[in-house]
């Protein structure tokens, strides 16, 4: 692992390279290295499924940067999961969506130009699925910065999975506090189909199941698939 100070060491030698020798290999190579160590790199990451009326821990990760920026979204799963989007339009589309939060947070980076990282809080949140969206500028502008999208869900249930004789699948559905198996909770399985008609993959419902006193329901096996998601409400 470098010290501390190594990267800013390298990169006062190769501006003082370029310098002496503008026109020479070593300075194009030097202009290389001076390019990657001041380059901005920006992480977040979030559990991906979290307690409900209980803050949020999440951790950011940043170089380059002495603030970051934060939107924070609540969106319909079903509406998301059926965007089959490039990351530069899907996160147009986020930000052309209210936010029901906005804040930023100052970074200690004392001009190292290494990587920073720390925790920070995000406010309690009802149920849901949303998403965290991180910018280093707080216009979220695509040529000014970078933006990453991080999404989350706010819910008390919580799944354990296993595999039966047969090629069936078992799912037990349980309280993410307590543990205790959850009766009556719907789940609707979904398989990716490809439509020659759209010339696109789509999202197929093909079961639905509900939990019995144990919590749990099965999953009987299919040619027409080999993955597929669940998801529980």
């Amino acid at each position: 692992m470098l010290f501390r100070s190594e990267l800013k060491k390298a990169r006062n030698i190769c501006l003082n390279a370029k310098k002496a020798f503008p026109k020479s290999l070593g300075a194009k190579n030097c202009e290389f290295l001076i390019h990657q160590i001041e380059q901005k790199k920006l992480s977040v990451k979030i559990e991906k499924v979290n307690i409900p009326k209980q803050p949020i821990l999440a951790k950011v990760s940043a170089k380059n940067m002495d603030s970051v920026f934060f939107r924070l979204y609540k969106v319909d799963f079903d509406t998301y999961k059926k965007w089959k989007l490039s990351n530069e339009k899907k996160l147009a589309k986020i930000l052309a969506l209210p936010s029901i939060n906005s804040w930023s947070l100052d970074l200690k980076t004392d001009g190292d130009f290494q990587k920073h990282a720390g925790l920070f809080k995000i406010s309690q949140q009802n149920f849901g699925f949303y998403i965290l969206l991180t910018s280093s500028n707080n216009e979220f502008s695509f040529n000014k910065g970078i933006i990453t999208s991080t999404p989350f869900w706010v819910s008390n249930l919580g799944y354990l999975s296993k595999r039966l004789n047969g090629g069936k699948n078992q799912f037990f559905v349980v309280d993410r506090s307590s543990g205790s198996p959850i009766a009556g909770v719907k789940a609707k399985l979904y398989f990716e189909k490809y439509s020659y008609v759209l010339r696109k993959y789509e999202w197929k419902l093909f079961a639905t199941k509900t939990t019995n006193k144990d919590g749990s329901f099965t999953v009987l096996p299919s040619k027409n698939y080999r993955n597929y998601y669940v998801d529980f409400s």
